[in-house]
């Protein structure tokens, strides 16, 4: 084959290289699809200049990408809990709090916890910031939140760990 055509293959493998790692690195799935179309290009490149090393790494890398395309498009993901489904959540514990005359009243940070009924108040609190969060799907802290309140709700006997684990069921 021509060398101008390895040389095609080359700056392919870079620049398709590059952009799979950069995709990968920032949990975008459409990374490991551009990491299969550069592997033509390696197997090419390096049977034309007998690089079996890396002939048999490509097959190793074409393994790989494979199963980040199997994991992030065929795969059946793990269900968890759904917005709607915090939302439900927020209400029942908004609707406790109601039940059990508890305030709402935000806890200074830097100051240990007095009572059981300030650390109430405090969960009752941050309900509201919940249901904002979840608006702007920042999901991974109302899940921290929701462990936050959950384990307070436990420690003081509210709930069973059965409970808490029911409510968060899909």
């Amino acid at each position: 084959m021509s060398q101008t055509f390895d040389l095609v293959c080359q700056v392919i493998i870079a620049i398709f290289g590059l952009l799979a790692i950069i995709l990968v690195a920032r949990n975008n799935r459409w990374g490991f699809v551009v990491g299969i179309l550069q592997q033509p290009f390696w197997f090419f490149t390096s049977a034309v200049n007998e690089q079996w090393g890396i002939f048999l790494l490509s097959i190793a890398y074409l393994f790989s990408w494979t199963y980040g395309v199997y994991r992030n498009f065929w795969k059946q993901k793990e269900k968890g809990m759904s917005k709607d489904k915090v939302l439900a959540v927020l209400n029942t514990y908004r609707r406790l709090f109601a039940r059990m005359g508890v305030k709402k009243k935000d806890h200074f940070h830097g100051v240990a916890l007095e009572s059981a009924e300030a650390g109430l108040s405090h969960c009752h609190g941050m309900l509201d910031e919940m249901v904002e969060f979840v608006k702007q799907d920042r999901m991974g802290k109302v899940f921290r939140w929701l462990g936050f309140i959950q384990g307070f709700l436990w420690a003081q006997g509210v709930y069973t760990l059965d409970d808490l684990k029911n409510q968060n069921r899909p």
